[in-house]
């Protein structure tokens, strides 16, 4: 149900109806500036940050994590205050799990935004819209592919009448290779 995270301790769970909710401190006496990384052991502050993860079953899961802010022990640091950095299966400032992400980022490739998004309202993940989905297929690393040889160029409407934008397209593989923010001939040769 949770990523291996080491050093992360289960205090509770919560039971709900539709919600299963996990309570979790870390238990490192010491952490690393993200920054300068002198180790640090004096604590500033706590708070408490809620990130979604897997479902399970058919109950949406939250992590409720109760995070440390460190004072950092480097003099010539420029940050005085940091929070300390779980893992990267939860990474810093995110509401979701990085397995929620790419379980979310998978089913928007292979349905799309609107599709995936009522499927994930039919799996009891909430607060996905078809804008959310696509947002996270912008952060989906593209391999690099050979020179094509044939290469399609096509602008297509953003907002009719108003906002139009380009494509290039692969013709051999039908792949996209890229999205132009606009239709000018100055951006498709630059």
């Amino acid at each position: 149900m949770l990523p291996v995270i080491p050093g992360l301790l289960l205090n509770g769970i919560t039971y709900g109806e539709k919600q299963l909710t996990l309570v979790l401190t870390s238990g490192h006496p010491v952490v690393h500036c993200p920054l300068c990384h002198t180790i640090s052991q004096r604590i500033h502050s706590r708070y408490s940050r809620k990130v979604a993860g897997l479902p399970w079953a058919d109950k949406r899961v939250i992590m409720e994590l109760n995070v440390r802010r460190f004072y950092c022990e480097a003099k010539d640091c420029q940050r005085k205050v940091f929070c300390e950095r779980l893992h990267p299966a939860i990474t810093a400032y995110a509401r979701r799990s990085t397995r929620l992400e790419h379980y979310l980022q998978n089913l928007a490739l292979q349905l799309g935004g609107e599709k995936a998004a009522f499927l994930l309202e039919l799996l009891n993940i909430h607060l996905v819209s078809a804008d959310t989905l696509l947002n996270l297929l912008k952060k989906v690393a593209i391999a690099d592919t050979a020179i094509p040889k044939i290469l399609g160029i096509d602008e297509w409407a953003i907002r009719k009448g108003q906002t139009y934008a380009t494509i290039l397209v692969d013709l051999d593989t039908r792949k996209p290779i890229d999205l132009l923010p606009d239709d000018k001939l100055e951006t498709k040769w630059t």
